[in-house]
């Protein structure tokens, strides 16, 4: 066979390219390019701006640079309409490198909640920096985007939603080394008892966990406010017992509070979860689809006002329909991590399209928390325009949820009655975890706990499941675990040091009582913490529970198994009206016991457990004598015999 040199380095040439730059030449030739070049050079020409070489540079390289965000298809699309007249919305998105960089870095900060507003107040400072450095850069005379073809400013986000009306405007930005990305404009459909109770929801809000301090924003399509699971509000905050402290239509303004109900069941699902928390509701949709561009307005929105109403969490339960099975790099990212870097966690519904391998987006970015949907209850066999479940029963699996590699994590979706309506959907799946976020940042509060914390323990926590039709195991949403207290079960008890004496602080709030369990000191209990202490010495040792703020029980045991115990010492009350305990053991070095703290009646708090040691005395040993001195000792008591005697 015969090698032609130029053939062999064009195939060389193709194999070193990437599938980027493959398929964006694939766009160019399929699109005409050569041709399409000329009739853009002369209108270029025309208006003054950009040569004919100029043109295609700027439209090739753009294309081809692996670290411009853009969508081939799009952006060919786009140069057509402009070569036909036609004006189009876009998004642009600047390059913000040092900014990211430097709050990547602050994220492992463990910063309190309401610790934001300077960041918040450096976020709108470099927005405002990037944008004037970014208008200054085209030259004098030349202004592509005067009055009306700048359409939405993001305060906080390095990007602007404009009216893009020619080819020359467009290589304009496609030249200008700020730009990282130009984006068409794209729609998303909402993702459409027994769920609070099979996430433990009940159990955390009764031992003080719901939410309190937080506020979580929804992106839907509206709230009806008025309905009672909100307050009866009559209007945000009004009165003063109204969850919903803010609305906006973000999208056109339809009139109606919700003209769909699916933002009200996701509303008050939020509020079902995280009982004590407020709602922000930004309506982001217009006949019956979002638009990206109000979509990212909204986050905007959320994250220069992070720290006025202390928002933690936004919930969209929208997507675009797609199948992603690894994580996205779109430009969604960039906003969610800004998100991120003021404290808010973005929990986004995985998607109704019975995927086995992926989930839609924008869930598909690596930095929100993606929610597939299970049953909270056998509610019988039901079919959906995707899939039919035969049978149902709780934690199933929802036959039309969105299962893949990336899927976070699980949570009830199906049925689901909330704000008048019963919906079923991964929609409904995903409130229950932003509700989850805002009681797990009212617990567990900076500077104890970064956003990492939080995200990691509400994707490790509950029952691992699997989906059927994929095969894939994900946690299920579990309040009760993500708030267990260490050393609540007699398996996993903490460790005393082995000393002579010491204490220890901790709190029972989250506890709980296992089944076999018995009851300490004669009384139910119900929150008990156990340790497991080893005796160093011989001796006597007290245990009391003094510095505590609860109606402690203490009991100690021998044994390994918790239902066959052998109680050694237990105690109520040291002595009336003492709510602590204090009880003393005699014990032989190198035993093993178990010790259990709980509260009177179930109550609960901050424990002490404190213990000191007091050692066996020493008997008293008769003097030793020689045998001279017991003849001595002897003949006295004889002679003091016979004195009495006389």
């Amino acid at each position: 066979m015969v090698h032609h040199p130029a053939q062999a380095g064009i195939n060389f040439f193709i194999l070193g390219l990437t599938m980027r730059s493959i398929t964006a030449l694939m766009f160019l030739i399929l699109a005409g390019f050569s041709s399409l070049s000329l009739a853009e050079g002369s209108l270029s020409l025309a208006e003054g701006s950009l040569s004919l070489a100029e043109n295609k540079a700027a439209f090739t390289n753009f294309l081809m640079d692996e670290s411009k965000l853009v969508n081939i298809t799009d952006l060919v699309k786009l140069r057509s309409d402009l070569l036909e007249k036609t004006p189009k919305r876009f998004l642009i998105q600047l390059e913000d490198s040092e900014a990211s960089f430097q709050f990547s870095a602050q994220l492992s900060q463990k910063l309190p909640l309401y610790a934001f507003s300077d960041r918040i107040k450096e976020l709108k400072n470099r927005s405002s920096l990037l944008k004037q450095t970014f208008w200054s850069s085209f030259k004098p005379g030349f202004n592509i985007f005067k009055g009306e073809n700048i359409i939405k400013d993001f305060s906080h986000l390095p990007a602007m939603t404009v009216r893009i009306n020619s080819i020359s405007a467009l290589n304009s930005l496609l030249l200008n080394p700020q730009v990282k990305g130009i984006y068409a404009e794209e729609f998303f459909k909402p993702t459409l008892s027994q769920s609070l109770p099979l996430i433990s929801q009940p159990f955390v809000n009764s031992r003080g966990a719901g939410g309190a301090n937080t506020t979580v924003v929804v992106l839907d399509t509206g709230v009806n406010y008025t309905h009672s699971d909100f307050g009866n509000c009559t209007s945000p905050g009004v009165p003063a017992g109204c969850k919903v402290v803010y609305v906006d239509d973000i999208a056109t303004d339809d009139g109606e509070l919700d003209d769909n109900g699916h933002g009200t069941n996701v509303s008050a699902t939020v509020l079902g979860t995280a009982p004590e928390a407020k709602l922000a509701v930004l309506d982001v949709f217009k006949n019956g689809s979002a638009s990206s561009f109000d979509i990212i307005s909204a986050i905007n929105w959320t994250v220069s006002n992070q720290s006025t109403y202390n928002i933690v969490a936004m919930n969209l339960s929208l997507g675009d329909g797609s199948e992603k099975s690894a994580h996205c790099e779109n430009y969604y990212k960039t906003y969610f991590q800004y998100a991120r870097n003021v404290g808010i966690l973005a929990t986004i519904s995985s998607g109704n399209d019975n995927h086995d391998n992926g989930i839609s987006s924008p869930a598909c970015n690596s930095n929100v928390i993606s929610v597939g949907a299970v049953y909270d209850a056998n509610v019988g066999g039901l079919s959906y325009g995707v899939c039919t479940d035969s049978a149902s029963s709780a934690d199933k699996v929802a036959c039309f949820s969105n299962s893949g590699p990336i899927l976070d994590i699980l949570a009830p979706g199906a049925l689901i009655t909330a704000g008048g309506y019963t919906m079923a959907g991964t929609s409904m799946a995903s409130p229950h975890v932003a509700g989850a976020v805002a009681v797990a940042r009212s617990y567990y509060s900076a500077p104890d706990y970064t956003i990492d914390d939080i995200e990691s323990m509400l994707k490790s926590s509950g029952p691992l499941l699997t989906d059927p039709k994929s095969g894939i195991q994900t946690h299920r949403l579990d309040l009760e675990e993500l708030f267990q207290t260490d050393g609540s079960e007699f398996a996993t008890p903490l460790a005393l040091p082995s000393a002579n004496e010491g204490s220890l602080n901790g709190d029972n709030q989250f506890a709980t009582k296992e089944p076999s369990e018995p009851n300490h000191a004669g009384n139910t209990g119900g929150s008990s913490v156990w340790m497991e202490w080893q005796a160093p010495e011989d001796g006597t040792y007290t245990f009391d529970t003094y510095g505590s703020d609860f109606d402690t029980l203490l009991a100690i045991y021998s044994g390994t198994d918790i239902s066959s115990l052998i109680e050694i010492a237990s105690c109520d009350d040291a002595e009336a009206p003492e709510t602590n305990c204090q009880i003393s053991i005699q014990v032989t070095a190198g035993q093993t016991f178990m010790i259990a703290i709980d509260g009177k009646d179930g109550a609960t708090g901050n424990f002490a457990v404190n213990w000191d040691y007091e050692p066996i005395p020493e008997e008293e040993e008769i003097p030793f004598l020689p045998p001279i001195g017991y003849l001595i000792f002897a003949s006295i008591i004889f002679i003091t015999g016979l004195r009495k005697q006389k």
